[in-house]
């Protein structure tokens, strides 16, 4: 059986697991890796990605291409093609 995570365990395990992708991942994958229930992952997402948006963070996390990725914030796109061009 699963481990049972609580809320900030579940956010660490979803931002650890969003952080090696490199293509959008769907809930149901995210849901299989951390045998949690989609409906909870998708609500833990919404949380995550409202409060990064919140406090500014460097990191934007969307929906894109019928899954979820972690994406530069554009107001700080500059600073990353300056350390990777």
């Amino acid at each position: 059986t699963a481990p049972e995570l609580d809320d900030a365990e579940l956010d660490s395990v979803l931002e650890a697991l969003l952080l090696v992708v490199d293509t959008p991942v769907t809930v149901d994958a995210l849901a299989s890796a951390t045998d949690q229930t989609p409906g909870r992952v998708a609500e833990r997402l919404h949380v995550l990605a409202s409060g990064w948006a919140v406090r500014d963070s460097g990191i934007d996390l969307r929906e894109a291409a019928g899954g979820w990725r972690m994406y530069t914030r554009p107001k700080y796109a500059p600073y990353v093609e300056k350390l990777l061009l």
